[in-house]
């Protein structure tokens, strides 16, 4: 069976892998083979994961785990009685089973799960498990310890940009980030130190700074649809509304399938009643991925554009699903909540918006416009306050609101 199963995996064929495993798995071996191979388990098992059922995935990757564990000497403690392949076989397998308990938000399972790997210092921890770690703690707010493993990442893969920004999240300094790549790499890669000290000023709030520092960059790397688009987006949280529009469209045209940061560019759109070309670039989205929250960020727009307020909300959900982190579908989200006059439900989006995002006016401006409706009128001086002390050269709006609000109740 281990052999016909390899074929059909080789060859590419997941469907056929998932239905014959299946079959094996529950069918009674006849006297010489009552329990099927590990292999069996571990190709249905990735099989269901690359169809994204990765709910079953993981009881089939937890079986062929449970096969290998019973196939060790019964004798040794904590995996010592397994060769170096074996080992490198079970991290592997622990790895795929951490990666679909991420899938599924089982967060605290995939950090169990990753710990077994790390149990064993001697045996080659991949890359992508000691990152998957980082993420994991660091979503958790264990930042130290997220801190190291993003550190171990950079220093095996220096051009980690996942780990870079996870760095500069938690608030690790540029320079010291910079002391972890060796020399000859920044020397090649003329942009990567620019590009990270942009990354930090941005996580600063000092949005005016990204912007000069990736506007210094050489004409050949500034060419880079995905820096153009990262200068869009610095544009765009300045207040630099015309500058934004104009390198979101640069990327656009040089990449009509990027992702990165176009749900920024549809935000901008909408706000300039742009639906021509909102839906230019709400379609390409979803032409390159559905599994991208930016892309629902988007049609999201684009729904409520055409007076489909519903589906727009819908969309809008659909987008948080998918990433509960990104800032421009929590605010989406806030938005379209309060249009349907559930200020209490926009407030909540709003404030998560500006957790993530404290220099983020639009995430400030909603709070502003949201709170007075629930009679909270210190909250508001407190948000208009902090939105002062991030973004001062866009804040009057927000007092404006404030003032008009005093002034109308007061009256």
């Amino acid at each position: 069976y281990d052999f016909e199963m390899e074929k059909l995996w080789s060859c590419g064929l997941t469907d056929s892998v998932s239905f014959v495993s299946d079959i094996e798995l529950h069918t009674k071996f006849s006297s010489h083979q009552t329990v099927p191979s590990c292999v069996t388990a571990i190709r249905l098992a990735d099989s269901l994961s690359e169809q994204n059922r990765y709910l079953e995935a993981i009881q089939h990757y937890q079986m062929a785990i449970r096969q290998m564990k019973s196939a060790h000497n019964p004798t040794a403690r904590d995996g010592g009685g397994q060769t170096e392949e074996e080992r490198m076989k079970d991290n592997d397998i622990r790895l795929r089973l951490a990666t679909c308990q991420y899938k599924m938000k089982h967060y605290k399972s995939a950090i169990e799960t990753l710990e077994e790997i790390f149990k064993h210092p001697k045996g080659n921890c991949p890359v992508k498990a000691t990152a998957l770690c980082a993420a994991l703690h660091h979503r958790f707010g264990r930042n130290r310890i997220a801190a190291k493993y993003y550190k171990d990442v950079v220093r095996q893969c220096p051009l980690a940009v996942e780990a870079i920004n996870g760095l500069l999240q938690i608030g690790v300094k540029s320079s010291e980030i910079l002391s972890l790549i060796p020399p000859d790499i920044l020397t090649k890669h003329s942009w990567l130190s620019v590009w990270v000290e942009a990354t930090e000023q941005m996580e600063l709030c000092q949005f005016k700074g990204a912007v000069t520092l990736l506007q210094s960059l050489p004409e050949k790397s500034i060419e880079s649809p995905e820096l153009i688009a990262q200068l869009g987006h610095s544009q765009w949280m300045a207040g630099q509304l015309d500058d934004a529009g104009r390198s979101f469209h640069k990327a656009c045209c040089l990449n009509p399938h990027i992702i990165s940061h176009m749900d920024s560019y549809a935000h901008l759109l909408f706000i300039d009643g742009n639906t021509s070309e909102l839906q230019k670039v709400a379609t390409a989205m979803l032409q390159a991925s559905e599994q991208h929250c930016e892309s629902w960020v988007a049609l999201a727009y684009l729904s409520y554009s055409l007076e489909k307020k519903t589906r727009a909300l819908y969309f809008s959900q659909k987008a948080c699903s998918l990433s509960d982190t990104n800032v421009e579908a929590i605010i989406l989200k806030g938005f379209l909540l309060h249009k349907f006059k559930k200020p209490q439900e926009a407030v909540v989006q709003y404030r998560e918006a500006v957790r993530f995002s404290p220099g983020h006016f639009y995430a400030n401006e909603g709070l502003t416009v949201c709170l007075p409706f629930l009679y909270v009128v210190v909250h508001v001086s407190v948000c208009v306050c902090l939105c002062l002390f991030h973004l001062p050269y866009r804040t009057i709006f927000c007092l404006c609101l404030l003032i008009l609000y005093i002034y109308t109740t007061f009256d």
